[in-house]
């Protein structure tokens, strides 16, 4: 496996007092280099920090905490361009918007109410990848009912909860640092006040701790003591049994937390990592959110409890450390580690970094993912500067079934454009094997009993094996199929060409897992954002809107030349009749004969048409005039638009490809979501409206025939529309979601 390029970037809070944050980071951030020795590591730390200097890994120093320092912090992911950015307790929402825009994936570490209830805020939560609570389930709370409300509706972030953080047993350090200050396993009282440095309210709490060990050294039982400033040591001279330590490194302490027969700290990291190592432990609270959690512990019977005294620190220890005491360590440990364990949680943050670096797949496979976040709801995409993809993984989930097949070649519209953009791409469909559609030998096909939307076993097995890149939705899809494909790694698009699919896509758990909605028609069409859906966008600041208007190639003389020297109609006037997929709909299962049955009775007054419809139903006497073609492939069918004197289409996309075409059109509909289609076009004076009956399709095809103002002006009014070309706004979308920058 190869994991040169994967760059980790911690930012914890960080100052001159407490340094939970920073050694949780230290001891993740060494594991991951253990782990994975070539992934690239960077910290942000205020360089008024006392350990700043000592930080064994590459750090950008600021004046204070990264919270307070968005601009600088937003830089630094410029430049360094991480895969991951872990905040811990730290950061604004500037902040984790960079990270989003650069690419990165997002965990923010909480140890705070006030920092989970920041994590759960809906603005936070789309920006997160990942939320790990930063201590065990019954100190920091099962998620609330609001909370649970929240992930139900967004379907993010991953909530994890990391009991302790501490790196793995190193029996050769341990027997270093043992051998260091003259201790065996098992002998020793280890003191560990905290970060060397006060908390207001309790400035004195690092002497206050000392004080106790030396008079526990008194009492002829071995005592580290570890992080004694020089204020400290006036306070806590030395002893014959105790032993004085610097501050040192999250390894060391943490060998000496496993040899130890007692741990004396405070109420934060060292007390958990102490319980994970099964440690008799006495806590004493030296900020204000660490009584609670020292409450919790005593009532489960992990730890014993002390006030900051001396004193009184001394009558605890002692009372678990002397025979006849209340309670010998053996017996803390037998009373609450059976019923509430606590985990070292750091290989659960290393499986979570992992995943969302997708080191576990080849790299030849992974792929940076990129979210850029829009400016404003429908507006441009944040430019990424990102490693191009050169053989892109796609998969294409359109609507399928036995009726219809606009999605389908929709979605293969697409698929052969990539496949001309980026020709090692991989490209993959899954289809229900009851649709009658010709599959492209260049592409790679999953045949599934019906329409993907209802088999998601077997979609979510299909995302997890192949492994996307980009995964197309086009009016099809579950919500676990859509968390499917975010959980690895996927950019997501979601085509809506329905006012129920553009509801769906709209629902806010939906919306934080669909990186661009794309409406399947133009906005005269498909209607602009309503008071509820811009709302919601403001409010969510995603997905990306784009409408595709119309899919159309762009003209090619050739092909026009061919197809129409083919039917002999290169100087001739033609009606074309296109009524669609050549499947039919619940409720018009026999259109394409009635549309047959119209272009016949054209063709019998001498109207040179062009029926293009596969065979479906009785064979037809065809009149002279009459020419009848297969599907055929768009840019054969674009050329005919073009030239056509009148075009007679279904309610569908051929009917907005003809008006994109400048063609006069008459609009048929033949599915209960183009009735209102066809009206629009109509009230627009695009298209004329024709009843699905042979008759009525004839009697508005030869007024408009004998009226060439009247087909002139529909034609007039269809240029005037400026449809946009969908193929290219579609392509523009996928390179950036690749990161590929646009040509000029």
């Amino acid at each position: 496996m190869s994991h040169g390029h994967t760059r980790l970037l911690f930012i914890p809070v960080s100052g001159p007092r407490g340094m939970g944050e920073y050694a949780r980071a230290i001891a993740i951030a060494t594991a991951a280099v253990q782990r994975w020795p070539r992934i690239e590591v960077r910290f942000a730390l205020s360089r008024g920090a006392a350990y700043a200097a000592e930080t064994p890994f590459q750090a950008t120093f600021l004046p204070s905490s990264p919270t307070f320092h968005s601009r600088e912090v937003a830089a630094l992911i410029r430049d360094f361009k991480p895969t991951i950015v872990l905040f811990d307790n730290a950061g604004r929402t500037s902040q984790l918007r960079a990270a989003v825009a650069g690419g990165a994936r997002t965990v923010f570490i909480s140890s705070r109410p006030k920092q989970r209830r920041r994590a759960f805020r809906l603005r936070w939560m789309r920006l997160l990848d990942e939320h790990w609570i930063a201590y065990p389930q019954f100190i920091a709370g099962a998620p609330d009912g609001i909370e649970r409300l929240k992930l139900l509706l967004l379907g993010r972030p991953t909530v994890r909860f990391l009991d302790a953080v501490l790196p793995q047993a190193d029996a050769q350090l341990a027997s270093s640092v043992m051998a260091r200050f003259g201790v065996r396993a098992g002998e020793y009282v280890l003191v560990v006040p905290g970060g060397g440095t006060g908390h207001p309210g309790a400035l004195a709490a690092p002497q206050v701790v000392a004080e106790a060990a030396r008079r526990i050294a008194l009492r002829s039982y071995p005592t580290i003591l570890v992080g004694v400033t020089p204020q400290g040591a006036r306070y806590a001279p030395p002893a014959e049994d105790l032993k004085l330590a610097p501050r040192l490194p999250i390894a060391m302490v943490s060998e000496l937390v496993r040899g130890a027969r007692l741990v004396i700290s405070n109420g934060g990291d060292t007390m958990l990592q102490a319980l994970a190592c099964r440690r008799a432990c006495v806590a004493v609270p030296i900020a204000r959110d660490q009584a609670y959690r020292i409450k919790r512990c005593v009532r489960a019977g992990l730890v014993a409890s002390a006030r900051l005294d001396a004193a009184d620190l001394e009558r605890v220890a002692l009372g678990m450390l002397e025979p006849d005491g209340a309670r010998a360590p053996q017996d803390a440990h037998a009373a609450g580690l059976g019923s509430t364990a606590v985990a070292n949680g750091i290989d659960a943050a290393l499986a979570a970094i992992e995943s969302l670096a997708r080191l576990d797949e080849p790299e030849a496979r992974r792929s940076p993912r990129l979210r850029p976040v829009p400016s404003a709801p429908g507006g441009p995409a944040a430019r990424v500067d990102a490693r191009a993809i050169s053989a892109p993984r796609f998969l294409f989930l359109p609507v399928s079934g036995p009726h219809g097949m606009g999605e389908y070649a929709r979605a293969l519209q697409i698929a052969q454009s990539v496949a001309v953009r980026w020709p090692t791409a991989q490209i993959h469909f899954a289809l229900s094997r009851e649709a009658p559609y010709e599959t492209d030998p260049a592409f790679a096909y999953t045949m599934l009993p019906s329409s993907p939307t209802f088999h998601t076993p077997e979609v979510i097995a299909l995302i997890e094996r192949i492994r996307p890149d980009v995964v197309v939705f086009d009016n099809a899809g579950r919500t676990a199929q859509l968390r499917a494909a975010w959980r690895i790694g996927a950019r997501v698009i979601y085509v809506s060409a329905r006012a129920r699919q553009r509801r769906k896509a709209f629902r806010l758990r939906w919306m934080s897992l669909i990186d661009e909605h794309w409406f399947a028609y133009p906005e005269l069409l498909a209607g602009p954002l309503n008071a509820v859906e811009t709302l919601k966008l403001r409010w969510m600041g995603r997905p990306l809107l784009r409408y595709l208007d119309v899919m159309l190639p762009p003209p090619d003389p050739q092909a026009a030349a061919a197809i129409l020297q083919r039917l002999d109609l290169s100087t001739k006037p033609y009606v074309l009749v296109v009524p669609g997929g050549g499947t039919g709909h619940p409720g018009a299962r026999d259109a394409v004969q009635v549309f047959a049955a119209a272009a016949q009775a054209l063709a019998a007054r001498g109207i040179a048409t062009v029926l293009v419809a596969s065979a479906n139903g009785e064979t037809l006497a065809l009149p002279t005039a009459l020419h009848t073609l297969p599907r055929l492939p768009l840019i054969e069918l674009a050329a005919l638009m073009r030239r056509a004197r009148l075009v007679i289409a279904n309610g569908g996309s051929t009917l907005l490809q003809a008006i994109a075409c400048h063609a006069p059109c008459i609009g048929v509909s033949i599915a209960k979501d183009q009735a209102k289609r066809v009206r629009q076009c109509a009230e627009a004076g695009l298209a004329l409206a024709a009843t699905l009956n042979s008759a009525s399709i004839v009697s508005v095809a030869t007024s408009l025939i004998d009226n060439e103002s009247a087909r002139v002006a529909l034609a007039h009014r269809a240029g005037d529309l400026q449809l946009a070309d969908g193929l290219g706004i579609a392509l523009a979308a996928i390179e950036n979601l690749l990161g590929r920058p646009i040509a000029p």
